[in-house]
């Protein structure tokens, strides 16, 4: 993720087990999620040589737009909750 995200604009930030909150500054999601595609093709490679099981990475980019701390933190939780409630569902499933 370093790699991909400027260190001296881009915060990379660790929030549970598996997930992380990247801040950057970018004028356009796309530009972000660009970024995003590249460390998902690096992980995804180096993850494959490591282990046989499948590994999935989601992600969601979230436009602040400069209405609080509060509602950003919402907004992230939101993300997070989407992402662990649809892995539920495909666990429940199977």
């Amino acid at each position: 993720m370093k790699e991909s995200f400027r260190e001296s604009q881009d915060i990379i930030v660790r929030s549970g087990g598996e997930e992380f909150v990247i801040l950057c500054v970018s004028p356009s999601a796309e530009g972000v999620e660009a970024r995003l595609d590249t460390v998902k093709q690096k992980l995804l490679l180096k993850t494959k040589q490591m282990v046989d099981d499948e590994v999935k990475f989601n992600t969601k980019v979230i436009r602040y737009t400069h209405q609080g701390l509060t509602t950003l933190l919402v907004q992230i939780d939101n993300a997070f909750r989407g992402h662990s409630n649809r892995k539920q569902k495909s666990q429940n499933v199977a």
